[in-house]
């Protein structure tokens, strides 16, 4: 059993799934869920299934998810605002956003400004103004209106 995970497939917010190299040298993308069965069956090496918090199957790989290189997959996608952040004063301090799937991910301002200026969340652009980041809203949308939730 030589297959191993190589690489992770991540889209804006997620990892999608997987590069496993066979035994042969091939190596083939596998969304999550085939991976998680293929570790859970004994076929992975270098990967472990463990129950989390939630009751989810996490993979736990030998290397570590963050060593893993990434491949982006995010040709088209676009990411929206779901909600203000706020701080105990009602300052914005993030936002959490939702992609096409219903994922919902916890981001900071600095993250958001980064993906908006890469056109990657609509509704609103980004650009620099007097040295500070910005973000504005676009197309009748307005960021003000978004539901607030407290950190």
């Amino acid at each position: 059993m030589n297959n191993r995970v190589v690489s992770r497939v991540v889209n804006l917010i997620s990892t999608d799934g997987f590069i496993v190299e066979t035994e042969g040298g091939k190596s083939q993308p596998i969304d999550k869920a085939n991976t998680i069965k293929l570790a859970k069956s004994g076929k992975l090496s270098n990967v472990e299934v463990v129950l989390g918090e939630n009751g989810e199957d996490l993979l736990l790989i030998d290397e570590g998810m963050s060593q893993l290189p990434s491949i982006r997959n995010t040709l088209g996608e676009k990411l929206t605002l779901a909600y203000r952040i706020v701080d105990a004063d009602g300052k914005c301090i993030g936002y959490k956003v939702s992609n096409g799937k219903g994922q919902l991910k916890k981001l900071s301002i600095k993250k958001v400004w980064e993906l908006a200026v890469n056109d990657h969340i609509d509704n609103v652009k980004a650009y620099i103004s007097n040295n500070k980041l910005v973000i504005s809203s676009i197309n009748n949308f307005r960021l003000s209106d978004l539901p607030r939730i407290s950190n």
